[in-house]
């Protein structure tokens, strides 16, 4: 009885093993911190989700969206998402298109990768198509 799908092969080529040129994907888990209003999840809160920020954007994604749907979410950008920036700067930028929290649009995270891959910053990019919209809860509009 013989082994394997060939049994004269001596191993693997360990040129498979390694990265030589550090051309793989580094794909480390990200991590979200409370942040401040500039970066984590303080400023993902105030600034995309609630619109508490003096002079920020907010109102992005739904109000109830929580800590851990965005982190989830970001875990998800990294494994599957498209990387849109150099893989040599300190921040990298990925983008997917996926649902997070009944809203479905293209999402952008951008993480620091000399850290961790400590989340910066995390937000739909572009507009959420009219049916994705129904799945969003918004207060009424006053009449």
């Amino acid at each position: 009885m013989e082994g394997g799908p060939n049994p004269r092969w001596y191993g693997p080529n360990p040129y498979t093993w390694m990265d030589p040129l550090g051309l793989a994907l580094c794909r480390a888990k990200p991590r979200m911190e409370d942040g401040n209003a500039k970066q984590g999840w303080r400023h993902i809160e105030e600034r995309h989700i609630s619109g508490t920020a003096r002079g920020g954007h907010g109102d992005l994604m739904p109000p109830t969206t929580t800590r851990a749907q965005v982190e989830a979410a970001a875990e998800k950008m990294v494994e599957k998402g498209n990387r849109v920036s150099d893989p040599n700067n300190q921040y990298q930028t990925f983008e997917k298109r996926m649902t997070v929290n009944g809203m479905r649009a293209n999402y952008r995270l951008v993480v620091d990768s000399t850290d961790a891959n400590r989340i910066v910053t995390f937000f739909p990019i572009g507009r959420a198509t009219a049916r994705d919209q129904d799945d969003v809860h918004r207060p009424p509009r006053p009449g």
